[in-house]
């Protein structure tokens, strides 16, 4: 495994105990790392896997419903994953709107 792509402190760990066996666990931290460095990330991982969730993370509790029926076959699992992923576009792009807004309001006081 490449220690490159790891942070300092796991390069140090890692070449510390070069024989052991470490790369589930190192690369399961790395991803909790990317997870955690960019929540986003685990937002569409989540959309894409379990769309139904994604729509209920967002408080949309009738439309996660709705979508863990559609879920449920095979044929409405797609429908079912654009569904989040847009929803959840949505909702980020609702976020960045209203800081615009906040930050006009502030700049004109």
């Amino acid at each position: 495994m490449k220690t490159a792509s790891l942070p300092s402190h796991f390069q140090a760990f890692y070449q510390k105990y070069p024989d052991k066996e470490f790369d589930f666990l190192i690369n399961t931290i790395v991803l909790l790392n990317i997870f955690l460095i960019q929540p986003h990330t685990m937002r569409y991982v989540i959309a894409f896997l379990l769309p139904w969730l994604s729509l209920m993370f967002q408080g949309k509790i009738g439309a996660g419903i709705l979508c863990l029926i559609l879920q449920i076959t095979i044929i409405g699992w797609i429908p079912a994953t654009i569904w989040a992923v847009t929803s959840l576009n949505r909702m980020y792009a609702d976020r960045r709107t209203e800081a615009v807004i906040a930050a006009m309001r502030n700049q004109n006081r």
